[in-house]
């Protein structure tokens, strides 16, 4: 059910998130993350139930439209309830172009450079920005193209997953 929900209203079938739910979920729990300070993530050390993988690239106009909602989404609730990954994509002067977009916004979240596009591969990401949502270990979202982070209809989603008994 909440699974219908959510893919209905980014535009994928649920079928299509039924089909690759267990996919996306298995390649969670074996990507390797390296944050831009050089912090080292792997899913098994992950504490938080949320965690919300975006794609971007500094070039990406669509990208860049949609960070601050996502800065604003990272202010909102603890450390302890959710973490945000921003997989870059640039391939020319990438950490030049990390930091002129990090100061300028105010980032707040890991960004994480994608070296070789092996996270992007793994993830079979072929457009920007894409967004990937997991609670507790199972895909909830595949967001393609830029998303409002604040909206009414996406934070009731959030609450709902810290507010509900499990």
């Amino acid at each position: 059910p909440l699974i219908l929900l959510l893919s209905s209203l980014s535009g994928v079938s649920n079928d299509k998130i039924s089909n690759n739910s267990l996919d996306y979920e298995n390649r969670l729990k074996i990507v390797k993350l390296k944050t831009l300070v050089g912090k080292r993530y792997l899913y098994s050390t992950i504490k938080q139930d949320l965690i919300i993988i975006n794609f971007w690239a500094s070039w990406c106009i669509p990208c860049i439209k949609e960070l601050p909602s996502l800065i604003k989404l990272r202010k909102m609730y603890k450390k302890d309830k959710l973490i945000i990954f921003g997989i870059n994509a640039d391939f020319k002067d990438k950490h030049k172009n990390i930091q002129i977009i990090k100061n300028k916004f105010g980032i707040n979240f890991f960004i994480v450079p994608d070296d070789n596009h092996k996270i992007f591969n793994l993830f079979r990401v072929s457009g920007l920005p894409i967004t990937l949502i997991f609670y507790k270990g199972k895909l909830l979202e595949i967001i393609k193209g830029p998303k409002d982070f604040m909206s009414i209809i996406f934070l009731k989603k959030i609450t709902k997953l810290f507010t509900k008994k499990n």
